[in-house]
This record gives structure tokens, C-alpha cells and sequence, in this order.
């Protein structure tokens, strides 16, 4: 669940649907916001800011990935890998999006 929560961060397309005093509420995440200024330039404030990932739990290991030897190995190793491979998709959506400006 955490990594299907950052992965969605990372792309910007975390949304989920709740049941609150009897009715269906759906949340997601702010989009940028289009702003003009005096002259007339368009310009966009970011909707979303910087997030820190800080991996803990180095020494607690987990039988989600086991090594060569069907050991387990730690916590913090696949933490790294994860946020690593999730934060990713975040840079190459900034790396599109310069190229389409």
C-alpha cells in the first residue's frame, strides 16, 4: 500500500473514494494552477511540492525478497530500490514535459 501511495505521488494521479456521512467523496491531487499576471504572460504555480522519502528499518529484514541463498534481506535495502525506482517515474514525466514546452 505505501508503495502504490508514492508511486502515485510521483505521477500525480493519487486519487481515492470515501464514504462520509452517507455520500461518495473522491480526493485527488491538486492540479498546477494557471496564473496571469499584469502584462498578460501565463504562467503555472506548481500544485503539489517536494516530497522527502527517509528509509528506515535497516536492520529488520523481510521475506518480500530473499537473496541467492533464500535468505531474507533487509527492510531498508528494498526500501532504497523502491523509492528509487518509483521516484523515477517522476523525473521522466519533468524530462517530458521540457521537451513539449
Amino acid at each position: 500500500m505505501a508503495y502504490r501511495n508514492w508511486l502515485g505521488l510521483m505521477k500525480g494521479d493519487l486519487s481515492t473514494k470515501f464514504k462520509k456521512d452517507g455520500q461518495y467523496i473522491e480526493r485527488y491531487l491538486n492540479s498546477d494552477l494557471e496564473i496571469t499576471d499584469r502584462k498578460g504572460v501565463k504562467t503555472f504555480l506548481k500544485g503539489r511540492s517536494l516530497l522527502l522519502a527517509r528509509n528506515v528499518g535497516h536492520l529488520m529484514t523481510t521475506p518480500f525478497v530473499l537473496d541467492e541463498y533464500g535468505e531474507e534481506v533487509g527492510e531498508g535495502l528494498v526500501d532504497a530500490i523502491c523509492t528509487v525506482l518509483i521516484a523515477k517515474h517522476n523525473i521522466d514525466l519533468k524530462a517530458a514535459q521540457k521537451l513539449n514546452s
